[in-house]
């Protein structure tokens, strides 16, 4: 449902509004007529440049599975028993205090035996500012990062503390995916959103 000077139209565009119009294509039976698709970050699950979400309660090792999957993929090791291509990884720790986070970190890479000089290289963290920030802010300052440049993966975590919005409205939502594909286009990385619900 749209709403247009208080009035509510469903399925009909606002008055003055330009039809949409589709492209309709036909399937393909041909498998070498197939477009490329982007190559896996993780085999079966995440494909370069995808979205993908881990959500549970507090307190259920979110954070270890997403400081294990960056480390795999900064090593190019084995993630839950899923081939990684290595690669970059940018780590936004928006809620762990730095020292514990840099132990977790350390201690993950340690107990799977993966390459510390690989791991010192390509898992990076991003600082948590002091003051708030949004999911745009970060996009924008991420995107103009030397560091992050050739990046394979971004973790945000939480995504409540990134998020401006009601997690039950729906245009808050769009938003805030919206910055996560403008973050995905402007790098060309994936992106790995830790979301916790009560």
């Amino acid at each position: 449902m749209m709403e247009y000077n208080n009035t509510a139209y469903v399925g009909l565009n606002p008055p003055g509004a330009q039809p949409v119009k589709l492209e309709i294509v036909h399937a393909i039976m041909d498998e070498s007529k197939l477009p490329k698709r982007p190559d896996a970050l993780i085999e079966g699950v995440l494909r370069e440049g995808g979205k993908m979400v881990c959500s549970g309660k507090d307190k259920s090792g979110k954070s270890f599975l997403a400081i294990n999957l960056g480390v795999c993929v900064a090593t190019g090791s084995k993630w839950l028993g899923r081939n990684c291509k290595q690669g970059k990884v940018v780590y936004l720790n928006l809620e762990i205090d730095e020292a514990e986070f840099m132990k977790r970190v350390y201690d993950v890479a340690t107990a799977l035996g993966a390459d510390p000089l690989l791991a010192e290289r390509n898992f990076l963290i991003a600082k948590r500012p002091r003051s708030g920030l949004t999911i745009g802010q970060f996009a924008d300052a991420l995107s103009g990062e030397p560091e992050a440049e050739g990046c394979s993966l971004v973790i945000i975590d939480p995504q409540y503390k990134i998020f401006d919005g009601n997690e039950n409205e729906q245009h808050d939502m769009a938003g805030f995916y919206a910055e996560i594909d403008r973050l995905v286009s402007n790098l060309g990385c994936a992106v790995f959103v830790v979301h916790c619900y009560r």
